[in-house]
């Protein structure tokens, strides 16, 4: 499957899961036929079109930032602007660290926009969605490194036992679609715990982003 299967894939195909979350809420009323909590099945459908509508979103942040000369989009740009809206979308608090001026040398090569921002799209919802709780925020820092940038996402949490990002299959949503979409040459991604919170790293260079020279 090629990156605009996947995109178009991710975008359309939106999947109910084939099974219930079935812990009863005390106090909460059930489906006299199904035995699924009223409103399960309604909550669980609108966490997946959140989900879709991000995607979109960060697609379209792409289409509404203005091309370089140089042909390239401003990583720091498409950035902000999928955090801002993730936050937005999911009422959660996003902690971004002010970044220097010289973030903005760096672009996106047109060609790998979308991709990349559907990346960085997955990986912030995947910080907000299983952060420890609702009212604990998730912070983002992008720095400069000595060949390119790094995206490092920061969230309470816990991974699951015996995590292993390399054995995570392509596929057309969650960490899956992260792989499917990642640049072949320069981009590497690891997911850690460290202590009480899980470090996401982006490391970002060329030819995945070029530096503007001013």
């Amino acid at each position: 499957m090629d990156v605009d299967e996947v995109t178009v894939a991710a975008l359309f195909k939106v999947k109910m899961p084939e099974t219930f979350d079935t812990t009863i809420v005390p106090g909460a009323k059930q489906d006299a036929s199904t035995g699924v909590p009223i409103g399960t099945a309604s909550l669980m459908l609108a966490a997946t079109l959140n989900e879709a509508a991000a995607q979109i979103q960060a697609i379209a942040q792409v289409h509404g930032l203005q091309i370089r000369a140089t042909g390239t989009l401003p990583v720091l740009g498409v950035v902000q602007g999928i955090f801002t809206n993730l936050s937005n979308m999911f009422g959660a608090s996003v902690r971004f660290d002010t970044p220097t001026a010289a973030l903005w040398r760096w672009g996106l090569p047109e060609s790998e926009a979308v991709p990349l921002a559907l990346v960085i799209n997955e990986l912030g919802t995947n910080a907000i969605k299983y952060r420890a709780s609702r009212d604990q925020g998730v912070a983002v820092r992008l720095v400069s490194r000595a060949e390119g940038l790094e995206l490092r996402i920061e969230n309470q949490g816990q991974l699951k036992p015996g995590f292993d990002l390399a054995a995570i299959a392509s596929s057309v949503s969650g960490l899956g679609l992260v792989k499917a979409l990642m640049p072949r040459r320069g981009a590497r991604l690891s997911i850690d715990q460290v202590g009480a919170q899980v470090v996401t790293r982006l490391e970002l260079s060329a030819p995945a982003i070029g530096e503007e020279l001013v």
